[in-house]
Formats: C-alpha cells, structure tokens, sequence
C-alpha cells in the first residue's frame, strides 16, 4: 500500500487542503510540559510504527501463507535441506 506522511511546522502545521486529501491524520499523545516535538523525533516515531505495523501484518498474512522454505533451515540438526543447507 502506497504511504506519503505529511509532517507540519509549529507555526502553520499542514494544509487545511492536504488534511481534506488525507486518508487520516495522525497526532502523537504529549504528556508533561511538553510543548512540541521537533521534526526529527515526530518523523522517527511516525516510520518506526508503520515499519511495526507492517511487520506484524506480513508475519501474519504474507509470510504464514508461503509455507516452509525447502532450502533454508534454521536448525543444525535439519538435514532434510542437503547441500543447500543454510544456517542463520
């Protein structure tokens, strides 16, 4: 699924224009005397949940559906994979 993150300035945030475009708008809970997040931290918190979330639905849907790998085992012991026998 295609993803553009939008992030606003202090002073003006974002567009009334790209808010009405988006899908959804995100905010991101302050607590304490905490006035505002710098770009840097919104935009590393924002990536860091969607690359989450994007994990944990291929581990749930897309990788549950492939089934086992016939050359690539994990356990030492495993010879059903030959030669092509891979140890991660």
């Amino acid at each position: 699924m295609p993803t553009l993150g939008g992030f606003g300035n202090e002073s003006r945030g974002v567009s009334d224009l790209a808010v009405e475009k988006s899908a959804f708008c995100v905010s991101i809970p302050m607590f304490g005397m905490i006035e505002s997040l710098n770009l840097g931290t919104t935009s590393g918190i924002v990536l860091y949940e969607i690359t989450k979330q994007r994990r944990e639905y291929q581990a749930k849907y897309k990788r549950a559906n492939r089934g086992p790998s016939p050359c690539i085992s994990t356990d030492a012991s495993d010879k059903s994979a030959g030669a092509d026998y891979v140890k991660r």
